[in-house]
């Protein structure tokens, strides 16, 4: 049961890959890292999209690490798009079509930013994303527009209390 203060947050694509290649779960120093995300998760504070799920089986290629790991914790992780998160979605994509990857859009492949921005306005989240926080184009500017918070991983870290600390 998600409880009104404690903070929620979205998971951008991007935050997946880079906690993959730079704390691996595998090395024991960033054990702490991925046990506060799984717990985050498990309590109903960690969410994303669906369309995230699908970029990583996209990404991954033969290392598979990311798509067992997002398998294991998909009941409480991956978020479907209902009609309220799709109606939010394609508001954004109206005012904000500069948010749209146009590569993406010519070849048919689906968007997560909008709808991961919208899934952040109905469940009031937090996104968690590297993406710039000066592009118009990005996550964190358009977010900023609905009054949607936005950090990248460090903050993540400092709000969770997570840090890489020496043994005496």
């Amino acid at each position: 049961m998600k409880l009104p203060f404690i903070k929620s947050y979205c998971i951008d694509t991007n935050i997946l890959i880079t906690l993959k290649a730079y704390y691996p779960k595998k090395e024991s120093a960033f054990k702490a890292i991925w046990d506060e995300i799984e717990r985050l998760i498990s309590d109903g504070n960690m969410l994303t999209i669906n369309i995230v799920e699908d970029e990583i089986k996209k990404y991954e290629g033969k290392d598979d690490f990311l798509k067992r790991w997002i398998k294991a914790h998909r009941k409480h992780f991956i978020v479907p798009i209902d009609s309220e998160i799709w109606e939010a979605g394609q508001k954004i994509i109206d005012e904000h079509p500069e948010l749209i990857d146009q590569k993406k859009m010519s070849s048919n492949e689906p968007e997560a930013d909008p709808f991961l921005i919208a899934l952040a306005f109905v469940k009031d989240c937090t996104i968690v994303t590297q993406e710039s926080k000066e592009k118009p184009n990005k996550i964190p500017m358009i977010a900023g527009y609905y009054q949607i918070r936005c950090i990248n991983l460090f903050e993540f870290f400092r709000e969770q209390g997570l840090a890489f600390v020496k043994r005496a």
